[in-house]
């Protein structure tokens, strides 16, 4: 059988990806790798360059640690590129990671304090992948040991004075980028404000990205003025600039020192930092765009008549429930019984974001008040083990009664729904690679993570993708049994979670999670107490034995058995007395 969906298509509302290597350049490589290098006994770290930059207003971590992304479900991450970077930012010469996720500098010959040792020994995987270039190979130290970089400072690019900033200068310019009275002050400078790294959510949105040219605070207002009528010009990562009116999530206000980036084109200005925005009003005004009394009020009248505007938009959005680029709509009645057909080109909404494998970004998701319709294909080449496939009605009856243990549809190895996340190499399960074919129903990934080792669970994301862990790297996150609702492709009875959602499952080897039976329970007990019986008689035994060697006196004869059935007491005793009495003592 058959099943045809009718999708009333507006994009899907769900996590998406971070927007990393192939978005955002981060930058080149600014080191070559040195080596593996420990601290010399008795000799004091001198790779701690970082905290000796804090003055009044500017407090930098050291270690250095990037916390970049949008919720607290992720680690910080680190990776050799990105540590470099970072120090070459203030004109290290060394760059040196440790633990995985740790970024040091240093200035002084890295010989004078530490020995080069073996680079196996660097043995930590870096925590996360960010920059355009790295690779899952990347070591970012040990415990207790060093990955060091030599760290190359460009100086092709140099302020319009035709000179270099030193550091000093570097963080005077940092630190008084508000501060008026300064010499240092940039009065087109706003704030230093956390960006967003979902893919196409970014907080200044207005424009696509420029990854190189646009590398001076001038350029990039030029270039948002060229553009049109914005507010603000944002620059992050030293050449990265954005356009905007508004914010299109929460800002969140960062201190100056996370923006501390060189703009590629102009090293005494400022360019953000990593997924950090240094705003600059975009005004084409030096002092950020004064207003006369003229512009005041026509600016007030305007504001008026646009609110008056708004509200009657407002009203008409939800008088017709606007349909945005971003909902997704379900049906099974013919669509021509109550839709009528019109030209493509009205359905002109972008999707929202481009989340699915083969999307792109000239996919349409409707209008307004339009819809774009996909006719819905239900393979059916999977099918349960008991040879039929299950109905809407069944399904649903699956997915409500997975911790249901009074109802046939229990599944005893279910643990939970779980938010999976959405960082590469970063999942909730993250023990073992992920299988995104083959390893399609519950029995086949818990045979996977059992035949990989001693994994606890077993999770299902996405149909037919199977993860192992024994815990979880981050906070875990519970869903609702609804967000885990995709049928497993090896199997539509069963259930193998959803977009970035797991179906947890026990990795035991018994199908109830690895719980005993009340035959092995009394087995088990019955075996305990003959095993305590025996090791009882064994101690009993060497200790009889024991007690018997190492005696002078001599072996007692065997007394001469008595025909009376009832033994009399003497005759038991005079035999065995009398072979022990010495010739003095007869």
């Amino acid at each position: 059988m058959k099943m045809i969906f009718l999708i009333l298509f507006l994009c899907l509302g769900v996590e998406a990806e971070i927007c990393l290597k192939t978005q955002i350049q981060r930058g080149i490589p600014y080191g070559t790798l040195k080596g593996c290098y420990e601290l010399k006994e008795d000799s004091v770290e001198t790779l701690n360059g970082l905290g000796l930059l804090n003055r009044p207003g500017l407090s930098f971590s050291n270690p250095y640690k990037d916390k970049f992304t949008d919720e607290d479900l992720y680690p910080d991450l680190m990776d050799p590129i990105m540590c470099t970077i970072h120090c070459g930012d203030f004109f290290f010469k060394y760059a040196a990671l440790k633990k995985g996720n740790e970024c040091y500098c240093g200035n002084d010959t890295i010989e004078s304090s530490y020995n080069q040792i073996n680079d196996t020994l660097c043995n930590k995987t870096c925590s996360g992948c960010l920059s355009y270039n790295c690779t899952t190979d990347d070591k970012c130290g040990g415990e207790t040991v060093y990955t060091v970089y030599d760290v190359k400072i460009e100086d092709s690019k140099v302020p319009s004075n035709g000179g270099n900033v030193n550091i000093l200068e570097k963080l005077d310019i940092i630190s008084n980028l508000k501060n008026s009275s300064n010499p240092r002050y940039e009065p087109r400078f706003l704030n230093c404000i956390k960006d967003s790294s979902i893919c196409y959510k970014r907080i200044l949105n207005s424009t696509e990205v420029y990854e190189t040219g646009v590398d001076t605070i001038d350029k990039c207002i030029t270039y948002c003025n060229s553009k049109g009528i914005f507010k603000y010009a944002g620059l992050q990562a030293g050449s990265q600039c954005f356009c905007g009116n508004d914010f299109t999530s929460k800002e969140i206000n960062l201190s100056l020192e996370r923006c501390s980036t060189s703009c590629v084109g102009n090293r005494s200005q400022i360019c953000g930092g990593f997924f950090a925005l240094s705003v600059y009003n975009a005004s084409n005004t030096k002092s950020g765009g004064g207003l006369s009394k003229t512009k005041i009020i026509g600016i007030t009248i305007g504001s008026v008549v646009g609110v008056i505007v708004i509200i009657a938009i407002i009203f008409f959005i939800w008088k017709r429930r606007s349909r945005s680029g971003n909902e997704c709509y379900c049906g099974n009645d013919t669509i021509e019984s109550s839709y009528n057909q019109i030209n493509d080109t009205l359905c002109n909404k972008t999707c929202s974001g481009c989340l699915s494998y083969n999307c792109t970004t000239d996919d349409k998701c409707g209008g307004e008040t339009v819809y774009t319709v996909y006719d819905v294909k239900i393979e059916d080449s999977k099918v349960p083990s008991n040879g039929g496939n299950v109905n809407i009605l069944e399904k649903l009856d699956i997915i409500s009664n997975l911790k249901n243990s009074s109802n046939p549809r229990y599944e005893p190895r279910f643990l939970n729904c779980i938010k999976d996340s959405s960082i590469c190499y970063k999942r909730i399960l993250n023990s073992t690679e992920v299988y995104e074919t083959g390893v399609d129903t519950i029995d086949k990934c818990i045979t996977y993570c059992n035949s990989k080792g001693i994994f606890k669970y077993a999770g299902l994301q996405a149909g037919s993708q199977c993860f192992c862990g024994n815990d979880f790297t981050s906070k875990e996150i519970n869903l609702s049994l609804e967000r885990c609702s995709t049928s497993c492709v090896g199997n539509r009875s069963q259930i193998c979670g959803g977009f970035f959602a797991l179906s947890v499952y026990n990795a035991s080897n018994t199908k109830s999670g690895g719980g005993l039976s009340k035959t092995k329970i009394i087995g088990i007990t019955i075996g305990s107490v003959v095993g305590v019986i025996v090791i009882i008689a064994i101690i009993f035994f060497i200790w009889k034995r024991r007690s018997r060697s190492g005696s002078d006196t001599p072996p007692i004869p065997s007394p001469t058995p008595s025909p009376s059935p009832t033994p009399s007491l003497t005759p038991s005793l005079t035999p065995s007395l009398t072979p022990s009495l010495t010739p003095s003592q007869r």
